[in-house]
């Protein structure tokens, strides 16, 4: 037998390197990971008004909650509804990402400058104006906003870009090694079925068990990161700037999490999902070593 066929013989499919995404691919997918597995809202707000921050997030008082949770509330149909309606226009292809801070500093002086209530009533046009941008960098990335699927995945960011609602994850995070995929896992089927009842009905039935599901979902984790902002934005004597300041971050922190979504996304469409989940996981892992 030669050299040659004994090599052959030799090197079992076992032996051969696995499957792998090109560098540049991979290197899109390492920032990913960073910011879909370890983003903090808190950090990002802190950095932007250093030692104020720590005595701000104790002002919250308890009887706000409600109010925050009926806003946020609020906030997200405004967002749905301007996604279903408005969302599917074509722009340039770069992210606006410097304008839409500046909108959200400029929306966010009101807040800053009066306080919780003030704080209250700008988060609805904050949340859209956030909405925007995230539609902006889905497009950037290649997705098809014609598409209201492709629309309500934009409303999906403010999901993945909060917290774990009280009383832990959903079952489908048990032994998932990646937060982003279980939530993905999560938000997938109520998207899809959100998907059919407004292309079946609109929005004139906005109680729609699917949409109400869909919303709820949504609303339990990006209430999270809004109860922080307003913690931040409840003390007046913070001032216009620093609510400027905490609205950058927090248009900052969606952005993020925009571009990492979305690039997944679309590197799940070159390479395929499999190899794409499976070379993310790896990365979380070796990242949280």
């Amino acid at each position: 037998m030669s050299d040659a066929s004994e090599s052959s013989s030799s090197s079992s499919p076992a032996e051969l390197p696995a499957e792998s995404l090109p560098a540049e691919a991979l290197e899109d997918l390492e920032n990913a990971v960073e910011v879909l597995e370890y983003r903090g809202m808190l950090r990002q707000i802190s950095d932007a008004l250093g030692a104020r921050f720590e005595r701000a997030v104790e002002f919250l008082p308890d009887i706000a909650q409600d109010k925050v949770e009926e806003v946020t509330n609020a906030s997200l149909k405004a967002a749905l509804n301007v996604a279903v309606k408005t969302m599917d226009k074509k722009s340039e292809a770069a992210s606006w990402d410097l304008s839409h801070k500046l909108a959200g500093a400029a929306v966010g002086m009101v807040g800053g400058a009066f306080g919780l209530p003030s704080a209250l009533v700008e988060l609805p046009l904050s949340t859209t104006v956030m909405l925007r941008s995230v539609a902006d960098i889905a497009r950037a990335n290649g997705e098809d906003l014609t598409k209201l699927e492709t629309r309500l995945e934009c409303l999906n960011v403010f999901a993945l870009g909060g917290g774990i609602p009280e009383g832990g994850a959903e079952k489908a995070d048990d032994g998932y090694d990646s937060a982003y995929f279980a939530t993905r896992i999560v938000l997938a089927q109520e998207i899809g079925a959100a998907t059919k009842s407004i292309a079946a009905k609109g929005l004139a039935d906005d109680a729609a068990q699917p949409v109400v599901k869909f919303l709820s979902k949504i609303a339990a984790r990006y209430g999270i990161t809004v109860s922080e902002k307003m913690a931040a934005m409840a003390v007046p004597i913070l001032g216009a700037a620093a609510g400027a300041a905490i609205n950058v971050a927090f248009t900052s922190h969606f952005q993020s999490v925009a571009r990492a979504h979305f690039s997944v996304r679309r590197l799940e469409r070159e390479h395929g999902r499999a190899l794409v989940e499976r070379e993310y996981l790896r990365l979380a892992k070796k990242l949280n070593a």
